[in-house]
């Protein structure tokens, strides 16, 4: 049987490796972190002694599985040539700072479309995207992490709220190889894939995507509606997904390969332990 990669946003307070102690702690096998603030531009690259403590902790812990949220400000394919340089540079820092930590995943929200057309969006992201990867193999890292484009919920004009917006962005990227995807269950609910019906979406997803290259499910129920476009997470089986869909996604061995992450709240004594266990009762 293959080993269940499952776990959650982690809190990096105190230090990088402390993420891996909690989630070691909480019996994860996977998890997700910020490697700096990520409602702040300032980035500090982790200094020789702390990626070392970082990677002999995972060596200690176990848990290889591991990735990157990149910060909610990074906008790559940004109108605002000031603000898309900005990010690109944001990006490039974080790959830089994974590929030390070797950290496989790095997650990225694709951006808005400034209501230009879905082609013309595409096609801006994905050349930002080759610029920052451009930059990368210039540093000559002996690891280079993936990108995973993450779907969005459709808010305002966020661009990812349907999967061929996601393969629109990796189809024209010369750097293709290295893009792999992230579900959110909550995104694509509020987004209008209805969950319930598991085999259509997955059937609609493997089609437009590939199953096989989607590296990280963030699982989330909804605290809104099936299309509300409105971004807000709920604990497992409390929203309007409910648990079933859970059950196929953690029994479903087109899937095993995936980071299952919980971003649910965490709030009231109720966080991540409770929605794991909720979670890990699902497993057949």
């Amino acid at each position: 049987m293959k080993q269940l990669f499952i776990g959650a946003h982690i809190s990096i307070a105190g230090g990088l490796a402390l993420a891996l102690d909690r989630a070691q702690k909480l019996g994860c096998t996977a998890l997700q972190i910020f490697t700096h603030s990520n409602r702040q531009w300032a980035f500090k690259k982790p200094d020789t002694q702390t990626i070392k403590h970082f990677l002999d902790t995972k060596k200690i812990t176990g848990i290889s599985a591991v990735a990157v949220h990149t910060s909610y400000l990074l906008h790559v394919g940004s109108t605002n040539d000031a603000l898309a340089l900005k990010s690109q540079q944001g990006l490039l820092d974080e790959f830089d700072v994974c590929s030390d930590l070797e950290i496989a995943y790095v997650i990225l929200h694709p951006g808005n479309g400034h209501h230009e057309t879905e082609e013309k969006t595409a096609q801006r992201i994905a050349y930002a995207l080759d610029q920052v990867y451009s930059s990368l193999m210039l540093l000559n890292k002996k690891f280079i992490p993936y990108l995973v484009l993450e779907t969005t919920a459709g808010q305002g004009n966020d661009f990812g709220k349907i999967f061929e917006h996601l393969a629109a962005i990796r189809d024209h990227m010369k750097f293709k190889k290295h893009v792999r995807f992230c579900i959110d269950t909550a995104h694509i609910f509020a987004a209008g894939y209805d969950i319930h019906d598991y085999e259509k979406v997955m059937h609609q997803c493997d089609k437009i995507l590939g199953l096989s290259n989607i590296a990280v499910i963030h699982c989330n129920d909804s605290k809104k509606e099936l299309g509300s476009h409105v971004d807000r997470h709920e604990h497992i089986g409390k929203g309007f997904i409910g648990l079933e869909p859970f059950r196929k996604i953690i029994n479903d061995p087109r899937l095993a390969h995936a980071y299952k992450i919980l971003e649910t709240p965490v709030e009231d004594g109720y966080g991540f332990k409770e929605n794991l266990e909720v979670l890990l009762s699902l497993k057949q």
